[in-house]
């Protein structure tokens, strides 16, 4: 529990009370590739970090209210989270 707290990592419930996003836009959104979980338990429960959930979000709301495609989104941030995971590794 310890390294939930220190990797800022919160579950879809939480992320839906931080985010006023229905779960059911949260796992739409899970579902299409296009909102990424930073870890997963044993038990199957997924963890997202909290400011780049959040930050995704933002930017999932902003290409969508300007006419992007799902696929032109998920391409967009898949690159983005690639690109944050290859950072991190360098670390």
């Amino acid at each position: 529990m310890q390294e939930k707290i220190k990797k800022n990592l919160i579950t879809i419930e939480e992320l839906s009370k931080i985010s006023g996003e229905k779960i059911k836009n949260l796992s739409s959104y899970i579902r299409k590739g296009i909102l990424f979980y930073e870890e997963q338990a044993d038990n199957g429960i997924r963890y997202y970090d909290k400011d780049k959930a959040l930050g995704n979000l933002k930017e999932i709301k902003k290409l969508e209210k300007e006419g992007y495609s799902i696929k032109e989104i998920k391409e967009r941030l898949t690159l983005k989270h690639l690109f944050e995971k290859v950072e991190e590794l360098q670390e």
